[in-house]
C-alpha cells in the first residue's frame, strides 16, 4: 500500500468513513474500532467478508452492507434496537444471521436476495418484520418465527424455495401473503394466537402437514389451493368459513375432519373444487350455504346435506360422477343452476318440502337418474330466464307427480328451465 493511500485511509479512518477504506484497499476482513455507535456506509464493499461490530454499535443505517456480496457472516451486538430496510440486502455469500433479543424491528428487504443464507436465529424480542424482509432467501431450510413477533409484512419471506419447516408464533394473528412461494414447505405449525389464514401457502406443492390451531375462526380465499401432496386436514371448531379456492385441486386430499361442536357457517365458491381423490366428507351441522362449485369433480359417493342449509350453490356437486346418493335436508330452499349436473351415478333424488327454487340444469346428464320425487307437488312454475325465475314471475304452471317423468325432464340437456313454487 503506497503512502498516499495509507494517509488517506488514515483520513477516511478519523472521519468513520469506513466503507470507503474497505474499497480504496479491496479489504477482506474489518474491525470497526471501539466507541463506534454507528454503522453505515459499506455499500457494495464486494471484497469484505467479515466485519466485527463492537458492542459500542446501536444503530445500523439503512442499506449500511447492501450488496457485499462476499459477507459471508455478520455478528450483530446486543445494543442494536433494529435492523432498518436493506440493511443485509444482496449479501449472497451470507450463511448465518442471529438476531439479538435487543433486535425489536427487522425492516423491509433487510436481508432480501440473501440467497445462501441457511439460517436464520430471531430470538425473543422482535416484534415486527416487515415487507419482503427475508425475500428470495433461496438457501433457507428452517424457521422458527417467536412468540413476541405480531407482525410479519406482506411477501416476507416469498420466494423462500427451500423451506421446509416452519413455526409461527403464538403472537401473530392473520397470515396472508408473507410466505407466498414456499412451494418446498413440508411441515407447518401455527401459533395459537392466529384467526384468520389468508392467502397462505397456496401452491407449496410439498406441503403434507399442516396443524391448525382452535384459534383460528376463518380460512381465507386460496389458503391451501393446489397444495398437491395435503393428504389430511383437520378444521378446528372455531372455523365459522372456508373460502374460495381453499383447498382446491389438493390432488391427495382424502381425509377432512371437521371437530366436534363445529361452527362453520359456509362453505364458499369452489372450497374443495377438483379434490381428486377426496371420496367421502361430512359436512357439520349449522352450515348454511354451500357455494358455487364447491366440490364440482370430488369422487364423492354419497353425501348427506346438514339439517340448517339453506342454499346449494351453482355447479356445487357438479361432476361428482361416483355420487349415488345425496340427502338434502327440509331446510334447502334454493337448488341453484347446475348443482348436480354430469352426477351420472345418481339414480334418485328426493326434492323436500323446503325447496322452492330449483335452477337451470340442476340435474342435467344424470344418466342414470330414474326417479325425482318433490315431496310438495301443487304450484310448481317453470320460467325460461333466471331473473323471473328469482322472481318468481308468470311462469307456466306445471306437473310434477310423475316421479320417473321428472328424471326425464330434469337430466335432459334440451330441458334447461328454472323451476320455482308458490
Amino acid at each position: 500500500m503506497g503512502i498516499f493511500t495509507k494517509l488517506k485511509c488514515k483520513k477516511l479512518m478519523k472521519e468513520q468513513k469506513f466503507g470507503e477504506v474497505v474499497k480504496l484497499c479491496n479489504l477482506t476482513e474489518f474491525t470497526i474500532p471501539d466507541g463506534v455507535t454507528s454503522i453505515y456506509g459499506f455499500r457494495n464493499c464486494s471484497s469484505l467478508k467479515f466485519v466485527n461490530i463492537p458492542s459500542s454499535v446501536t444503530s445500523i443505517d439503512s442499506a449500511a452492507f447492501s450488496g457485499c456480496s462476499s459477507l459471508t457472516s455478520i455478528i450483530i451486538p446486543d445494543g442494536v434496537t433494529s435492523i432498518p430496510q436493506y440493511a443485509f440486502s444482496e449479501c449472497s455469500s451470507l450463511k448465518e444471521v442471529k438476531i439479538p433479543k435487543s433486535v425489536t424491528s427487522i425492516g423491509a428487504r433487510a436481508f432480501e436476495n440473501c440467497k445462501n443464507l441457511k439460517s436464520i436465529e430471531i430470538l425473543n424480542g422482535v416484534t415486527s418484520i416487515e415487507r419482503w424482509a427475508f425475500s428470495g432467501c433461496t438457501s433457507l431450510e428452517n424457521l422458527v418465527i417467536p412468540d413476541s413477533v405480531t407482525e410479519i409484512g406482506s411477501m416476507a419471506f416469498s420466494g423462500c424455495t427451500s423451506l421446509k419447516n416452519l413455526v409461527i408464533g403464538n403472537g401473530i394473528t392473520s397470515i396472508n401473503k408473507e410466505f407466498h412461494g414456499c412451494r418446498n414447505l413440508e411441515h407447518v405449525v401455527i401459533g395459537n394466537g392466529v384467526k384468520s389464514l389468508g392467502k397462505l401457502f397456496a401452491y407449496c406443492e410439498n406441503l403434507t402437514s399442516v396443524i391448525i390451531p382452535n384459534s383460528v375462526t376463518e380460512i381465507g380465499s386460496f389458503a391451501f389451493r393446489e397444495c398437491e401432496k395435503l393428504e389430511s386436514i383437520t378444521i378446528p371448531n372455531s372455523v365459522i368459513s372456508i373460502g374460495s379456492c381453499a383447498f382446491a385441486r389438493c390432488n391427495r386430499l382424502k381425509s377432512v375432519i371437521f371437530e366436534k361442536n363445529s361452527q362453520l357457517i359456509s362453505i364458499d365458491d369452489e372450497a374443495f373444487r377438483w379434490c381428486s381423490n377426496l371420496t367421502n366428507i361430512t359436512i357439520p351441522d349449522g352450515v348454511r350455504s354451500i357455494g358455487e362449485k364447491a366440490f364440482q369433480g370430488c369422487p364423492l359417493t354419497n353425501i348427506v346435506l346438514p339439517d340448517g342449509l339453506t342454499t346449494i350453490g351453482k355447479g356445487a356437486f357438479e361432476n361428482c360422477d361416483l355420487l349415488t346418493s345425496i340427502t338434502i335436508p327440509d331446510s334447502v330452499t334454493c337448488i341453484d343452476e347446475c348443482a348436480f349436473w354430469g352426477c351420472n351415478n345418481l339414480r334418485s333424488i328426493i326434492i323436500p318440502n323446503g325447496v322452492t327454487n330449483i335452477g337451470a340444469s340442476a340435474f342435467e346428464d344424470c344418466n342414470k337418474l330414474q326417479n325425482i320425487t318433490f315431496k310438495k307437488t301443487d304450484t310448481w312454475f317453470r320460467v325460461f330466464n333466471r331473473d323471473d325465475w328469482i322472481g318468481k314471475k308468470s311462469g307456466k304452471k306445471t306437473d310434477v307427480t310423475n316421479s320417473s317423468t321428472n328424471a326425464m325432464n330434469f337430466k335432459s340437456v334440451y330441458y334447461d328451465d328454472y323451476w320455482f313454487r308458490l
